[in-house]
């Protein structure tokens, strides 16, 4: 991105707390970014953090104010509600039991509530986040049990590939 030069300058833009990770101020540089955060530097702009052809984690800008969250947990709390923990560590209470694990959720962030559900069905656009096929999207063909749910998933040249169910982030 250019912003710092050598690591000494890094150290240096991060103690004075001017980069944010999904909101929070990043002190450390061993601070995980994943897919989907949302990185503001500031004096620079915004990122979101996407995943290139070739399995590469690449800045693209950022305008909107929503992001995409994977649902990895779905737990009963106290008081009847549901508590979902998605791919990036963050949780959110809800009374909607209609989200699975395994669906993404578009997270509206300045009101933090989920704006729409991404169930997984066949034809949706997907990307696989792990594994040889990291990077690759598509839209899911099949899914088949063959001891473990495998997904074909087939993009727009027609190229496909087979690869763990659990791997794939539904982008809608």
């Amino acid at each position: 991105m250019g912003i710092a030069a050598n690591m000494r300058e890094v150290r240096y833009i991060l103690r004075n707390g001017r980069i944010k990770v999904d909101g929070r101020i990043v002190k450390e540089p061993k601070f995980p970014i994943g897919f989907q955060d949302i990185v503001d530097i500031d004096g620079v702009g915004k990122y979101i953090i996407d995943i290139d052809s070739h399995g590469y984690f690449v800045p693209r800008d950022y305008n909107g104010n929503s992001q995409i969250l994977k649902v990895i947990r779905k737990t009963k709390v106290k008081g009847g509600k549901l508590q979902y923990t998605f791919h990036n560590g963050r949780t959110l209470l809800s009374e909607d039991s209609s989200i699975k694990v395994g669906d993404s959720v578009v997270y509206d962030v300045n009101s933090k509530s989920i704006s729409k559900i991404i169930s997984q069905d066949l034809n949706r656009e997907c990307i696989v986040l792990r594994g040889k096929h990291r990077g690759f999207r598509g839209k899911i063909k099949q899914v088949l049990n063959i001891g473990k749910r495998v997904a074909d998933v087939v993009n727009e040249k027609g190229e496909s590939v087979r690869t763990d169910y659990k791997y794939l982030f539904l982008l809608g």
